[in-house]
């Protein structure tokens, strides 16, 4: 079975000549889309998303108890909406990251999210795995 592949052209699916990806790219797409839209956004869908665009710009002294909300957060949203997955884990690693730029005099220093996915296709049971890389602001106190 293949699924549509993001982003979806209107005028493909016209013409069929959508593209077609698998059930593991189809489900990391999902995924990606449930990461970047904030929690509550949707109207229709209220605990779709995660929490992590809440702690966006909010300085923190402590990474655990905030890495911990988004965890659950996200955890119960992949459980609700993408039931195409089982033993579902998450886990949020930060850390600061300097960047320098060839056009800037100084480095930016920006906290690195690193977002990991470890679950199960039900359909499949294969191992599914999904892995991303935010970048945050500002730094921690």
């Amino acid at each position: 079975m293949y699924y549509y592949k993001a982003p979806l052209d209107p005028n493909a699916i016209s013409l069929n000549k959508t593209q077609k990806c698998k059930i593991g790219d189809s489900i990391s797409q999902h995924l990606m889309i449930m990461i970047c839209t904030r929690l509550g956004e949707l109207p229709s869908l209220p605990d779709f998303g995660c929490k992590i665009w809440d702690y966006q710009f909010q300085t923190m002294p402590k990474n655990f108890a905030w890495q911990k909300d988004i965890e659950d957060t996200l955890l119960e949203s992949i459980k609700k909406y993408e039931p195409r997955l089982t033993d579902v884990k998450v886990s949020i690693q930060v850390s600061e990251v300097e960047r320098t730029h060839a056009f800037k005099k100084y480095p930016d220093i920006k906290k690195r999210a690193v977002i990991v996915v470890d679950a199960t296709v039900a359909k499949t049971l294969e191992v599914y795995k999904f892995g991303t890389e935010l970048f945050l602001s500002p730094i921690s106190k």
